[in-house]
């Protein structure tokens, strides 16, 4: 697997997360080593921050069809605590918007930085 393929996905994940729970995005990008950062604005704490941070490893299982890649086993992600369910929920959100998913994920491809406005225009526009 690629891994800029595999980080803009994870990236994508997070952010179609926040953006369908309503958490505005301060910006999510790809660095220069091919890992990626996604930012919600500050002040959320609750289990919608759970769910958009285990958006990550399910959108590359939705997407890689694998449980664990080598780039989610260096995320810092890990240290989130949530439990089955709440990664079922992000799991479903996904499948149910993976159009938007992919739509985000060649974006931040081709840009490697989008700001938080950039990703709610991007997402609005997918139908």
């Amino acid at each position: 697997m690629n891994k800029l393929a595999a980080a803009a996905i994870h990236e994508a994940g997070h952010a179609l997360a926040a953006y369908k729970l309503g958490i505005p995005l301060s910006y999510s990008k790809i660095k220069p080593d091919d890992t990626g950062a996604t930012m919600p604005m500050r002040g959320v704490k609750d289990w919608k921050n759970i769910v958009v941070t285990m958006g990550g490893e399910a959108a590359e299982r939705l997407i890689f069809g694998v449980d664990e890649t080598e780039f989610w086993r260096e995320s810092t992600d890990f240290e989130v605590l949530g439990d089955d369910y709440d990664f079922k929920y992000v799991t479903n959100l996904l499948e149910r918007n993976r159009h938007k998913l992919l739509t985000l994920a060649v974006q931040l491809l081709r840009k490697r930085f989008l700001r938080g406005a950039e990703i709610k225009a991007i997402l609005d526009r997918c139908q």
